[in-house]
């Protein structure tokens, strides 16, 4: 049975303005999220987030289910972004970094990691960052950063010897070794459970006092709470969203009318062809007007072809003579306008205030009684 997720992803991809609405509101947090322990400026990481949702509406149509979630999908999108703004800005992911404080200074805190893992190796960053802060898979994980799980699970390694401050870091960073990284992953996964670090680590005795302190910093960044977009930052990203997405279908519009009237000049030119140039011109008129009245069909409250949609819905009910189909006519209008006030709230288009008020001014159909 296919999921509401594949659903509302299958709807976006058509160009369903909800559906879209409905993905940037489910993904934005995670979205900020993933830029903030990356990048330092704060007023970058919002850019960055409220462009991905851009480039996500352009792109969704090249989404395929079967090659991974939609989640890994967004999380290759927001890397490949991020690494082309920062090559704008004169920077290499690899050598972008925040001002140092010292990797063994780091707060049991949300700002108190960030710093810290900016001076770690951009690998070792990216895994703890999708391992243990966006607690990815580590398969998920090793797809994004281009290396194997097994190097992933080694990275995670050296990270943790490093955030964890151990004065035998070098001895650790030699561990490395496939088995000493599976067993780290194991006791991590097992360790969400909320099982104690004690009776985790019975099950790895020759190796118990070097795991005990990496295990201790994962749990660590494991519980610390998830940092949350600024207020507004989430709104003002849709804003931009709808807006790319209203002009996209503006110009798609008016590449139509250009090339009808590129049509329209070049045989206009031509001596003798007038009555072709006078069906061409009201074929566009027609087409124009068969747009504007489809378009208007489908136009929501807050957009300038609704008050047409409206009257077109008035002039239905005028001329519906019979008493009965009137009634239910009537009905059935008045409980599309109500949906459609409700999409228009979901999108940010309404307030709840700007809703009521419609409501309270709409006049309330008889009821039909058979």
């Amino acid at each position: 049975m296919i999921s509401e997720e594949a659903k509302l992803i299958q709807r976006a991809q058509t160009g369903d303005a909800l559906a879209i609405a409905r993905l940037h509101d489910q993904y934005y947090p995670d979205a900020y999220r993933y830029f903030y322990y990356r990048v330092d400026d704060e007023r970058l990481v919002e850019d960055l987030a409220a462009g991905l949702f851009i480039r996500m509406r352009k792109r969704i149509s090249l989404f395929k289910p079967e090659s991974g979630s939609f989640q890994a999908w967004l999380c290759i999108l927001a890397r490949s972004l991020m690494l082309e703004e920062l090559l704008k800005r004169g920077f290499r992911y690899q050598d972008y970094q925040s001002p140092a404080i010292g990797v063994s200074n780091w707060e049991l805190s949300s700002k108190g990691l960030k710093p810290a893992l900016a001076q770690l190796p951009p690998a070792e960053r990216d895994v703890i960052i999708g391992k243990l802060i966006e607690k990815r898979p580590a398969k998920t994980v090793s797809r994004e950063v281009g290396h194997a799980v097994h190097t992933v699970l080694a990275l995670q390694v050296s990270a943790l010897a490093k955030l964890a401050h151990l004065k035998s870091a070098d001895a650790v960073l030699e561990r490395t070794e496939k088995d000493f990284a599976r067993q780290l992953e194991e006791a991590i996964q097992v360790s969400r459970n909320g099982q104690s670090i004690n009776s985790i680590l019975v099950h790895y005795p020759e190796n118990a006092e070097v795991l005990a302190p990496l295990l201790k910093a994962a749990r660590e960044i494991l519980a610390l709470p998830r940092p949350e977009p600024p207020t507004g930052a989430q709104a003002a990203s849709k804003s931009q969203m709808m807006d790319s997405l209203n002009q996209k279908k503006a110009l798609s519009a008016q590449h139509k009318v250009d090339v009808m009237g590129h049509l329209g000049l070049g045989i206009r030119q031509k001596p003798g062809q007038r009555l072709v140039v006078g069906i061409l011109i009201l074929s566009v008129i027609f087409i124009l007007v068969s747009s504007i009245i489809v378009s208007a069909i489908y136009a929501l409250p807050g957009s300038w072809l609704y008050p047409a949609k409206l009257r077109m819905e008035e002039t239905h009910i005028l001329l519906t003579f019979d008493p009965i189909a009137k009634t239910k006519l009537t009905a059935y209008y008045h409980r599309l306008q109500m949906e459609e006030l409700q999409t228009a709230l979901e999108l940010g288009r309404f307030t709840e205030a700007e809703v009521q008020a419609t409501i309270n001014a709409m006049p309330t159909p008889t009821p039909f009684n058979p």
